[in-house]
This record gives structure tokens, C-alpha cells and sequence, in this order.
């Protein structure tokens, strides 16, 4: 029951339990892949399931236009209206789903947060190139897999790669990437097949999990 927003400043985007959904800021690229009907504002990348928001019927994808009366066009303003809403209070957002408008009460819950150390799976032979990161399979042969992870098979992120010429993702260690370019990921070994038909230029989106929550990285594929 998430929503995730205490690294605003410093990542860009929303990052704090209160509802249980994920928000980050639509950006052209993202809007482009995802065929959405903004290129700005603020998208719903996760509805944690059982929780309120789901329970409010909110949806991947929403468009945030408004909390509280609140006009939102970006992840700043959005987080204010969060912060200056009363805890204990139902909370009212207006979205934009496709070409409706809707209305969805929902009320906050408490956050709770979780870590995971992932330094003893750290493995040269598991470096993703493209992404500038190393990874390992998220499966049952894990000593002990991320508490909380929302699916049993991805590609678990276990540490930057900055020595390498070609970074160009904001993947960090703890992300679970579960789709690339809609396609599922079972294994790292798919990853390196579905990035390799990319061209310079093209958009990119992962899926992926962070700190409990569903969301979405868009980038263009470098050199």
C-alpha cells in the first residue's frame, strides 16, 4: 500500500506510500510508446493490488489532472497537493482515462518501507552493456529474493556498471525489469535479444519494480 514520493528532488519522480499507486512524470518519449493523450502531466505506473487505490478502481495509465480541486501538470505540483492533503482524509483525484474524465475518491493509508542488500550477487559475467548495469535472474535460486517482489521470474538489477561507454537507462540497484518494450522478461538472457533489433534514436521502455512499486523508464537507445 505505497505511494512513493520522498526522492522527488532528487530522482525525479514520485516515490512515497500514502494510497498504494505509483506516479512518475509523462514525458514525450513515454507518451509516444505508450500512446497517451498527454506528452506532460503525471501518469499512474502502479495500483498496488488490494490496496486503496485499487480498491477506488484507479488505473494503469490514468492521467493525474487534479487532487483535491488541485490542477496538477507536473510531479512537483503533484506531490504538493499530496503533502498538503490531510492524512486522515479521503482524498479526490481527477483523471484523465483515454478520451474521459473521471473522478475516484480514495483513502490514504500509511506508508511502510522495505531494503534489500543485493552486494553478495554482484557477477561479472551478468553485465547488460546497453543498460550499463549487471544483473541476475530473479528466481528461486536467489538466497534471499527482494521481501515483497510483486512476481516470481524478471531481471533483478544488482549494481551499476559506470565504466562502460553506453548508459543510458536510470535503472538502479533493487529494480526488477518484468517488460522491455512490452515484452516480458523472464530471464536476463532475453534481455540482450530484445534490445539488440533497437536503432539509435529509438525509444526504449522498461517496466519495472522499485521499492515495491510498478513503473515505467523511457529513454532513447544510444550508439
Amino acid at each position: 500500500m505505497r505511494f512513493v514520493y520522498d526522492n522527488l528532488r532528487k530522482y525525479g519522480y514520485v516515490q512515497r506510500a500514502e494510497i498504494g499507486i505509483g506516479a512518475q512524470e509523462i514525458t514525450p518519449t513515454l507518451a509516444a510508446r505508450l500512446g497517451l493523450a498527454r506528452d506532460w502531466g503525471v501518469l499512474i505506473s502502479d495500483v498496488v493490488p488490494g490496496g486503496p487505490a485499487a480498491a477506488a478502481r484507479l488505473q494503469l495509465q490514468d492521467i493525474v489532472d487534479a487532487v483535491d480541486e488541485r490542477q496538477v501538470s507536473g510531479l512537483a505540483g503533484f506531490a504538493a497537493a499530496m503533502y498538503l492533503h490531510p492524512p486522515d482524509e479521503e482524498l479526490t483525484l481527477e483523471v484523465l482515462r483515454g478520451a474521459q474524465r473521471v473522478s475516484v475518491v480514495v483513502p490514504p493509508v500509511q506508508r511502510r518501507d522495505e531494503g534489500y542488500d543485493l552486494a553478495d550477487f554482484i557477477d561479472p559475467h551478468n553485465v547488460m552493456e546497453g543498460l550499463g548495469v549487471f544483473m541476475v535472474d530473479l528466481d528461486g535460486r536467489l538466497r534471499r529474493p527482494p521481501a515483497g517482489a510483486r512476481r516470481s521470474s524478471g531481471a533483478l538489477v544488482i549494481a551499476r556498471a559506470p565504466g562502460l561507454s553506453v548508459y543510458t537507462s536510470e535503472l538502479r540497484p533493487g529494480d526488477i525489469v518484468y517488460e522491455v518494450n512490452h515484452h516480458p522478461v523472464a530471464s536476463i538472457q532475453q534481455v540482450p535479444s530484445l534490445l539488440q533489433p533497437m536503432r539509435p534514436g529509438q525509444a526504449v521502455v522498461l517496466q519495472i519494480e522499485r521499492n515495491g512499486e510498478l513503473q515505467y523508464i523511457a529513454f532513447e537507445w544510444g550508439d
